[in-house]
Parts: C-alpha cells; sequence; structure tokens
C-alpha cells in the first residue's frame, strides 16, 4: 500500500513538475520573442574628395579610430594656389579700372551737355540767319557722337562690375576649394579599407576610405507570428556570438511596415503557380540603449541573439 502510493506520489510530482515546466515555457515564450536571424549593422561612411588632385600626405592607419574633424588625407595645393594668385591679380587690376572708366563716363557727360548746348545755339543762329543747314548739320553730328561715347563709357562700367564680380566668385570658389584640399572625418568611427595612396590623382566621387561608425544598431528578422505583442519601446536583451560573457540592453526602434521577402529585388508572385505557405520574416530595428556598448565592440556584420521582452496583453487593435 505504501508501496503503491509511494510511486503514485512521485509520478503525481513528475507530471505536475512537467505541467508546470509547460507553463513556466508558454509564458515564458509569449513573453520573450528571440530570433537567431539577427546582426549588427551601421551605415558606413564614404570618405570621398570634392575637388580632383593628387594625394601628398595620409594623416590616418587602417583601424585607426576618428573623429569629426580629424585630419585624414591632404592634396597638392599647387594648381589651386596659382589659380589664387592668377586670380586675385585679375581682381585687382579690374577693380583699380573702374574709377578710370567713371572718370571717362563724367567727361562723356560733360561733352554730351556742350554738344546738346551747341546744337541748341545753332538752332537759334540758324533762324536769325546766322548759321547755315550744313553747320546744323555738324551740330547733330556731334550731338549723336556725345550720346554715343556716354552710352559706350556706361557700358564698360557695367561690364567691369559684372567681370568684377564674376572673380569674385572664382575667387571666393577656389578659397572654398582650398579648404577642400584637407579631407576630414565628418562622424566618429574606425578608419578602414583605405584604397587611396601617396601619389594617386584622385577625383570626385572616387572612394578613398571607409569609415565605420561607431553608432550602430540590430537588424531582428522576427517571424510573423511573434510580433503580435511587439510594439515599439519594449526592452531588448541582446546575446552575441563574440563575446558570450557580455549581455548589452537595448529597445525596439521600429518595426518594418513590409515583409522581409516584399522588400527583395524581386519579390514572390503568389498569384501564379503552386503556392506553399512559409513563415515570413520581419525586420525589426533595435537600438543599444546609451552606455550599453561604450568600448564599441558591436561592430557591423555580429551575429547576434536578441530577445524582445514584450508584454502579453497589449494588442495592436486597441493599442493598450
Amino acid at each position: 500500500m505504501n508501496k503503491h502510493y509511494l510511486k503514485f506520489l512521485a509520478g503525481g510530482t513528475f507530471i505536475l513538475a512537467l505541467v508546470l515546466m509547460g507553463l513556466w515555457w508558454v509564458r515564458d515564450r509569449e513573453r520573450n520573442v528571440s530570433t537567431t536571424d539577427a546582426f549588427m549593422t551601421a551605415r558606413p561612411h564614404m570618405v570621398t574628395t570634392r575637388i580632383p588632385g593628387v594625394v601628398t600626405k595620409i594623416y590616418v592607419h587602417d583601424n585607426q579610430i576618428v573623429h569629426p574633424g580629424d585630419l585624414l588625407l591632404e592634396l597638392d595645393p599647387k594648381d589651386v594656389l596659382a589659380r589664387l594668385d592668377v586670380e586675385r591679380a585679375d581682381l585687382v587690376s579690374v577693380t583699380r579700372k573702374i574709377p578710370l572708366d567713371v572718370s571717362q563716363m563724367r567727361i562723356a557727360e560733360q561733352n554730351l551737355l556742350k554738344a546738346q548746348s551747341d546744337r541748341d545755339r545753332g538752332v537759334v543762329l540758324s533762324r536769325g540767319g546766322y548759321a547755315t543747314e550744313e553747320d546744323l548739320e555738324h551740330l547733330d553730328v556731334a550731338l549723336r557722337i556725345a550720346h554715343h561715347e556716354l552710352s559706350k563709357a556706361k557700358k564698360q562700367i557695367s561690364l567691369d562690375r559684372a567681370m568684377v564680380k564674376k572673380m569674385q566668385a572664382a575667387l571666393a570658389a577656389d578659397l572654398l576649394n582650398k579648404h577642400y584640399l584637407k579631407i576630414v572625418s565628418d562622424v566618429s568611427g574606425r578608419f578602414t579599407n583605405r584604397t587611396a595612396s601617396l601619389g594617386m590623382y584622385v577625383s570626385p566621387g572616387l572612394s578613398l576610405a571607409t569609415i565605420i561608425p561607431f553608432h550602430t544598431w540590430v537588424i531582428a528578422n522576427m517571424k510573423e507570428t511573434r510580433i503580435t505583442h511587439m510594439k515599439v519601446g519594449d526592452p531588448v536583451t541582446i546575446h552575441v556570438d563574440a563575446y558570450p560573457d557580455r549581455v548589452f540592453k537595448g529597445k525596439v526602434e521600429s518595426i518594418q511596415q513590409a515583409t522581409g521577402a516584399i522588400m527583395a529585388l524581386l519579390p514572390p508572385e503568389n498569384a501564379t503557380g503552386n503556392f506553399t505557405k512559409v513563415v515570413q520574416r520581419v525586420p525589426v530595428r533595435i537600438a543599444l540603449l546609451p552606455d550599453s556598448d561604450p568600448d564599441h565592440l558591436l561592430i557591423p556584420g555580429l551575429s547576434v541573439v536578441p530577445t524582445v521582452h514584450v508584454d502579453p496583453s497589449y494588442h495592436p487593435a486597441f493599442g493598450h
């Protein structure tokens, strides 16, 4: 009797333990959504030049940490400096010419006034018989010439001023190009994948190196059946294959409004042929919490296992 009772008690205890373990597993599965289809990513920053030139100096080496404003490379300044010297000299020359042209315009204005006065006096004299028609014709010609000379002087001043503006613009552009001779970092990260070398001629659009930013995040491709209760802001625990003894913290930053298959280069067309249902994956972007990775260990490409801690009572249809 006691032996059968003990067997029954042991069996009941075992079954109860299995039931409790099953309930715990179901509850844990409802609250914790995980996937192994996840990786670290970032937006690599391409180092380029804004102007063509020859690389004369390289200040950093591969995998060196850089920050915004750090000098990376420098181009040969000879061509830009030569153009600046010519543009400055031309600008000074044209600028000095403008006062002379203004003086010529003032003289032309005086000549026009005199020609107009002579013409008016000639008309009066012709009425009294003291000037001939030929005299009036000469005065008319002189008046037209005076008008032409004044118009020419004004046009020359306009051309000079336009030339000054054009030269100032060219000078400003080359002053900016002088600044572009020094190529600096725009972001914080690691300088890598350098293709530029000393003496190499480079042009705009050509990649000289790549900076991998410190700002990284996780892309987790979650099963569509597991995102029911997931929402932006849910806390995330991140395990990284490369650092099994470390646990990183994050939060759900966004949930892509399309599955990965839809965003593929050739999305599937299920309206034709045989259809086989497969569980779709929804990309979820996970941001690292501040100070979660102070040593910048989580570089793009690392495999990670994120676990999103969701609230089973949340339903997107009700928003709570």
